[in-house]
């Protein structure tokens, strides 16, 4: 069995183990998340390849440099998150670029948040279905910031209440709130922008 298949048998919490105790081995955390971890980054920067490259290796430093205080009982998904979400925040800041998270590449996942967000409304075929996912995500660009947040984790990153709570650094009932909010938002939106039929 080769090296990298061996490795993907791991769990993270294995490979943060190993990876403490043989720098080596944080190369397999790194490779794990790499494109999750990406894509999120590129929905902070709207794309701009660079900044979030730039984002994403000021990440992984600190994932490093803060592996010691990783309490396993987290989902290591869940602290990476949030590492990579707090660093993305901060360069963002420094830039001054509003946080607004973009859908850009995201046409299947956004037709699925709309049928998740709509209570399932009965969606057209494939064509259809493209110009609704753009659609989407103009709507979406409409909600406020951690609105529009918490329905991409919860949706497009299908992140967990528990998870989404450690990385948006919120009570557990203030997730579900928001989530709710947000839905009832992105809904009205909808209706209003005629996106949905009106009952």
């Amino acid at each position: 069995m080769a090296a990298a298949d061996r490795e993907k048998q791991f769990s993270d919490a294995e490979l943060v183990r190993r990876t403490l105790s043989d720098a080596a081995n944080f190369a397999s955390l790194v490779e794990r998340y790499e494109a999750k971890l990406m894509r999120y980054i590129c929905r902070f920067t709207a794309g701009e390849r660079q900044l979030a490259e730039d984002i994403f290796q000021e990440a992984m430093i600190k994932v490093y440099r803060n592996l010691n205080g990783y309490n396993p009982n987290w989902p290591f998904s869940a602290w990476i998150y949030r590492i990579v979400r707090n660093e993305a925040l901060n360069q963002l800041r420094r830039r001054r670029l509003q946080n607004t998270i973009s859908l850009d590449g995201e046409e299947d996942g956004s037709a699925s948040l709309f049928q998740v967000l709509t209570d399932g409304e009965d969606l057209a075929e494939d064509a259809v279905r493209r110009e609704t996912a753009q659609r989407v995500r103009e709507l979406l660009g409409k909600l406020r910031p951690d609105y529009r947040e918490v329905l991409v984790l919860r949706y497009l990153e299908e992140r967990d209440y528990n998870e989404i709570s450690f990385i948006l650094q919120k009570p557990l009932g203030t997730v579900g709130v928001l989530l709710k909010r947000a839905k009832s938002a992105f809904r009205q939106l909808a209706l209003k922008y005629n996106l949905l039929n009106h009952e």
